[in-house]
């Protein structure tokens, strides 16, 4: 992005008094490192810290990557299915689970529901869930813990309560 090179930020930010820039104790940024490097330069005792929206956002397309692997091999063992059929001259039906979805089709439509926490899943996605992670127990787990993560981020109001949140500990009882 034009505007956001050390070149450009730090000749800016230095109008900043220098005892004013020493006075800063925290800077928070997203992933860029352009901008880390300008505030370590700027701000030199302030501690960097990346925003949560940004590390919560890592966090969530990690969890859609999974989903979107898992229905890339449903995909790719469909066809090899209607493959073998073909060859076999039978024919292909895929599974349906209760809530009437193929697995390709719950995979698709579970988009939304990893993006939420539980308590504000619609019935629909409520059942689509159960059925989803009995069949993809990693989706679970990566579930979990996104929204473990993302407690972590809104419940923990001080540095300390932050660090006893994130302690492996207590991240068992979850």
């Amino acid at each position: 992005m034009a505007g956001t090179g050390i070149k450009e930020i730090v000749p800016v930010l230095t109008q900043i008094p220098l005892k004013k820039r020493l006075a800063v104790k925290e800077v928070t940024l997203d992933f860029s490192g352009s901008m880390e490097a300008s505030a370590r330069i700027i701000f030199p005792n302030a501690c960097i810290t990346t925003d949560r929206f940004h590390v919560a956002q890592v966090v969530t397309e990690a969890l859609q990557q999974m989903r979107i692997n898992l229905r890339w091999d449903a995909i790719k063992e469909e066809n090899r299915l209607i493959k073998e059929a073909k060859e076999n001259q039978t024919s292909y039906t895929p599974t349906v689970y209760t809530n009437g979805e193929t697995k390709k089709q719950l995979l698709a439509r579970s988009r939304y529901l990893l993006f939420k926490p539980a308590n504000k899943w619609t019935s629909r996605q409520r059942e689509r869930s159960i059925i989803l992670f009995s069949v993809f127990p990693e989706l679970d787990e990566g579930y979990k813990l996104s929204m473990l993560f993302r407690n972590f981020y809104e419940l923990s109001k001080t540095r300390e309560e932050g660090r006893r949140r994130f302690n492996p500990e207590f991240c068992q009882h979850f």
